[in-house]
């Protein structure tokens, strides 16, 4: 009798030596993230993490194969909805100026409704009323010429640093927006222009939009009712 060893494929005998398929070996968890972040719009990893777990359910046999793909198709989904809404926002705006250059004005333009991440340092608006101590989801103004009448002024803008994935949330981003754009009053500002009913306001990236790549605090003088009539930026 042959050694265990020595048996064809290790065969038990009285067994058909057909080697058959192993059992499926439970959900891939690749397969379960590929969804998860298709579902919250992490697309790219989504992408990434549904690819490499229909290759390793290929292998595996595991289950999840229907994960990976819907985690695919919303990632995909979200890909196509990203690049529309950045397209779409680059259409009809001028080329973007550096930051710290102040917006050239012309009494003879004419105001128009903007996206609100294009403005920049100098940029005059009209900005939306918002109640006291809340929290406004704005994503249009009216741009209007600095030497017309209007209520709102982009004084200066900066950057924040982090990755799609890292959204600082809106505390930590109100904290940053108010200790940046207090340091930026004095050196942007010409104070014998500015009134005590004029305050200090800002515009922070909410996580959808931090998501599609906004990572700018923009400071804005403002004015409570639209009686400004010029840039109240130092020459």
């Amino acid at each position: 009798m042959p050694d265990q060893d020595e048996r064809d494929d290790g065969l038990t005998p009285g067994y058909a030596a057909h080697r058959g398929q192993s059992p499926p070996q439970g959900t891939s968890g690749m397969a379960i993230a590929a969804f998860v972040l298709g579902l919250l719009g992490v697309a790219i990893l989504g992408i990434i993490f549904g690819v490499a777990a229909l290759r390793r359910i290929g292998r595996t046999r595991q289950g999840g194969k229907g994960l990976a793909i819907a985690g695919i198709v919303l990632s995909i989904a979200w890909v196509a909805v990203i690049v529309a809404v950045v397209g779409a926002s680059g259409l009809g705006n001028p080329a973007p100026r550096p930051p710290g250059v102040a917006a050239p004005s012309s009494s003879a333009a004419s105001s128009q409704t903007v996206d609100l991440f294009s403005l920049v340092t100098g940029d005059c608006f009209d900005n939306p009323t918002v109640t006291p101590g809340q929290t406004q989801n704005v994503t249009t103004v009216v741009q209007t010429p600095c030497s017309k009448p209007h209520n709102a002024q982009i004084f200066a803008t900066f950057n924040v640093s982090g990755g799609m994935l890292s959204y600082p949330g809106g505390a930590k981003l109100v904290s940053l927006a108010s200790t940046g754009c207090d340091a930026r009053v004095r050196p942007s500002l010409d104070g014998t222009k500015l009134t005590q009913s004029m305050t200090i306001r800002f515009l922070y990236p909410l996580q959808s939009s931090w998501l599609a790549g906004h990572r700018s605090i923009s400071c804005i003088i403002y004015n409570p009712s639209p009686t400004v009539t010029s840039s109240l930026l130092k020459s």
